[in-house]
C-alpha cells in the first residue's frame, strides 16, 4: 500500500510539472504573437516614413506626418547600452 501512495506522489508530481512547463510555455507563444504584431506595425510605419522621404518630401513635411498619422515623437531621454565589445577610443 506504501510503495503505490509513493508512485501516486510521483505521477501527481511529474503531472503538476508538465502542467507548470505547459502553461509557462503558453504564455511565451502569446508574449511572441503580441511582439510580432507590434514589430509588423512598426515596419509599416517605417516603410511609409521612407516612402515619403524617397518621394523627395521635405523632412518637415515627414515629421509633421510621422506625429499626425503616427503618433510618433521625439523621445525625452535616449538610454545606451554598450556591450563592451567595441573599444574606447581615446
Amino acid at each position: 500500500m506504501r510503495r503505490y501512495s509513493f508512485l501516486i506522489a510521483i505521477v501527481i508530481l511529474l503531472a503538476l510539472t508538465h502542467l507548470f512547463i505547459f502553461t509557462g510555455s503558453v504564455g511565451l507563444k502569446y508574449d511572441s504573437a503580441k511582439l510580432k504584431i507590434e514589430f509588423d506595425k512598426d515596419y509599416q510605419e517605417n516603410r511609409m516614413l521612407r516612402y515619403l522621404e524617397s518621394k523627395g518630401e521635405s523632412l518637415g513635411h515627414v515629421e509633421q506626418v510621422s506625429a499626425s498619422k503616427l503618433g510618433m515623437v521625439y523621445p525625452e531621454k535616449v538610454e545606451y547600452i554598450l556591450d563592451g565589445s567595441v573599444e574606447a577610443r581615446p
